[in-house]
C-alpha cells in the first residue's frame, strides 16, 4: 500500500519536524571518496535539536559518518544491481508509462526499501567491505530469497564498515548542516532550495543542480524523497525524508517527515548512501 506523500497525510501520520542544530567541527579535507561512489562528505559528530514545536528533543549524533553528497544516480545503480530504471518501473506497483527523469546523474527512484538495502549490502560486498545489514544470519542479499516481509526482520551490524541507509537522526541532522531555519537556504522556499512542485517541471532533475547545503550536500531538500532506516512507530512502514519533485514546499523543509511501504517502489522516493567514518 502507498501512503500520499503531501502534507496533508504526514500531518494525519506524524507531525513535521523543525529545529535547531549546532554546527560540528569542520570535515577532514583530506579524505578519499570509496571507489565507485564519487562524492561522500565527512559529517562530524554533533549535538542538535530535531523536531518542531512539542516534538522537540535535543539529540546528539555521537560518531562521525560520511554520507553521499547526492542520492545514488541511475547510472550508480544499473553499474551496481545490473538493473536499469525501466526494469525497476516495471516491477513497481501499478505502473505508469511515464518519464518522471531519466538519464545517468538523475537520482535512482522506483526503488524500494528492500531494494535500497540490498544495494548498500551488494556494494560492500563488490568493494571488500563488511555489509551491514543481516537477514537470518546472511549478509549476501543472493541469500536473501525474494523481498517480502520477512526482510522486515533486517538487522543492522554496527561494526561493519559498509554502506547502509542513514537514520533519521543522521539525515535531519545533515540536512540542517548548522542551520536552525526552516530550510538550509533560510525561512521561507526558495528556487535555490531545491527541485519541487513550483520549480521542477513535473520531473526529477539531475543530481548537484542546485546549491549544496553548507556541509556539501545536494538535493537534501527536493528532487527525490530519501529512505532512512528507521521504521514509522510500531510499524512495518519505513521513514523518508527531504522532499520531492512533486512536493510542495512545506514538505522541502529539513524537518519534513513522512512514510512509505517498504516493500513498494515510488516514482519519487529514492535514497542516499552512508558510511562509518
Amino acid at each position: 500500500m502507498k501512503k500520499n506523500i503531501t502534507l496533508t497525510a504526514l500531518i494525519a501520520l506524524a507531525v513535521l519536524w523543525l529545529g535547531t542544530c549546532k554546527q560540528p567541527t569542520d570535515p577532514d579535507q583530506g579524505y578519499t571518496p570509496p571507489k565507485n561512489v564519487e562524492g561522500m562528505a565527512l559529517i562530524q559528530a554533533g549535538t542538535f535539536t530535531m523536531g518542531e514545536n512539542e516534538s522537540q528533543e535535543e539529540v546528539t549524533v555521537d560518531k562521525a559518518f560520511y554520507m553521499g553528497a547526492y542520492p545514488v544516480t541511475q547510472k550508480q545503480y544499473r553499474d551496481v544491481m545490473g538493473k536499469t530504471i525501466a526494469t525497476q518501473q516495471a516491477l513497481a506497483e501499478n505502473p505508469s508509462e511515464e518519464n518522471w527523469g531519466r538519464g545517468d546523474n538523475v537520482p535512482m527512484y522506483y526503488v524500494s526499501w528492500y531494494d535500497a538495502i540490498a544495494f548498500c549490502n551488494t556494494l560492500s560486498i563488490s568493494e571488500g567491505l563488511a555489509p551491514v545489514y543481516i537477514l537470518l544470519g546472511e549478509t549476501n542479499p543472493d541469500e536473501w530469497g525474494t523481498p517480502g516481509p520477512s526482510w522486515d526482520d533486517m538487522i543492522m551490524d554496527n561494526s561493519a564498515n559498509g554502506y547502509r541507509l542513514p537514520t533519521e537522526a543522521e539525515w535531519e541532522y545533515a540536512a540542517r548542516a548548522g542551520t536552525d531555519s526552516a530550510y538550509p537556504t533560510g525561512d521561507a522556499i526558495s528556487d535555490s532550495t531545491g527541485w519541487y512542485k513550483a520549480n521542477s517541471g513535473n520531473s526529477a532533475h539531475e543530481v548537484e543542480e542546485k546549491t549544496a547545503n553548507a556541509w556539501g550536500l545536494y538535493d537534501m531538500n527536493g528532487n527525490v524523497w530519501e529512505w532512512c532506516w528507521d521504521s514509522f512507530e510500531d510499524t512495518c512502514f519505513r521513514m523518508v525524508r527531504g522532499g520531492s519533485w512533486e512536493s510542495f514546499g512545506s514538505d522541502l523543509r529539513s524537518a519534513g517527515r513522512s512514510i512509505g511501504d517498504p516493500s513498494q517502489a515510488f516514482y519519487d522516493i529514492g535514497f542516499r548512501l552512508v558510511r562509518g567514518e
